[in-house]
């Protein structure tokens, strides 16, 4: 989108939600004072830990949904394929 007096700038939903949500969470972190020496797992190990315990519940979940859905979404092609 171009913008008079500021050129082309691209406006998505990503650029708003980074703009929206991201940039204050990342400003908080970067206000927030140093652990102590030996305090603790800092803030950025905490959130990487989540994000890999979030990244690995979603195959997961897949799966078992899969694993339960799966008979029932044979049967409906196996049901198109016979009135073909």
């Amino acid at each position: 989108m171009y913008l008079p007096g500021k050129g082309f700038v691209m406006l998505s939903w990503l650029t708003l939600y980074l703009r929206t949500y991201l940039a204050p969470l990342m400003l908080s972190l970067a206000e927030a004072e140093p652990e102590a020496k030996g305090g603790g797992l800092p803030v950025w190990a905490i959130v990487l830990i989540v994000v890999l315990v979030v990244l690995c519940l979603i195959p997961v979940c897949v799966i078992i949904v899969l694993a339960l859905l799966g008979p029932s979404i044979g049967n409906v092609f196996s049901n198109i394929v016979e009135e073909i």
